[in-house]
Formats: structure tokens, C-alpha cells, sequence
């Protein structure tokens, strides 16, 4: 049988809220051991592909589908402005945006910082 690398998350993951709001989903416990198995290693995988998009391939993807959306607003520094529906952000996502509009105004804050000091 595979093992999930921790058994207690894939449970808590069976037993949330909005999987035990799908009509008629069965606790973890109610569930035989090879049914518990798959729920693991379902899990288990997710975990392991959202790690892998963390690496890199997310972050491009969230970056690639937002950059129409990052503007130059009245006072230059870069905004993300979204003008169409791009579904739903996740909290990661929005530091993603957040982390670009960083990179973006950067060089236009130490500027301004510059002429504000003299």
C-alpha cells in the first residue's frame, strides 16, 4: 500500500469543510484503508505539484497572464489595474503581482528618493 508522507494532513484535507460539504463525501476514517490510501496519494501529489509550480513555471504563468494588467499610473509608479477577468487570485498570486510591481518601481523610488533628498 502507498503511504502518504503525512497521513494527518491527507486527513485534514478529507475532512474539510468544503470537501465534507460535497454531498454525501464520507469522512477519512469511514473510508476502507485502500480508500484512504487513494485520498493520501491524491494529496500527496497535489502538494507535489503545486511545489513544483512554486519553482518557477507559477510564478512565469502568473506573471504572463497579469503583465497586461500592470500600468503606469498618474504619478509613474506601476499599479496592477485588471481590466478583464482573469478568474481567481490566490493570496500567492497577489504577492507574485506584488513582487513585480516591485521589481518594476524599484528604479523609479530610488530616483525620486534621490531628488528628495537634495
Amino acid at each position: 500500500m502507498w503511504i502518504c508522507r503525512d497521513a494527518n494532513f491527507a486527513k485534514s484535507v478529507a475532512d474539510s469543510d468544503s470537501v465534507m460539504a460535497v454531498y454525501a463525501a464520507p469522512e477519512f476514517d469511514e473510508l476502507s484503508e485502500d480508500g484512504q490510501a487513494w485520498i493520501e496519494a491524491i494529496v500527496s501529489e497535489a502538494v507535489s505539484r503545486l511545489s513544483y509550480r512554486a519553482d518557477g513555471e507559477h510564478v512565469t504563468r502568473v506573471v504572463e497572464v497579469t503583465k497586461p494588467d500592470i500600468v503606469a499610473g498618474d504619478d509613474g509608479l506601476f499599479v496592477f489595474w485588471p481590466t478583464s477577468n482573469k478568474g481567481a487570485l490566490t493570496a500567492r498570486d497577489l504577492r507574485i503581482i506584488a513582487d513585480e510591481l516591485d521589481r518594476g518601481n524599484a528604479g523609479w523610488l530610488d530616483k525620486l528618493a534621490k531628488e528628495l533628498s537634495q
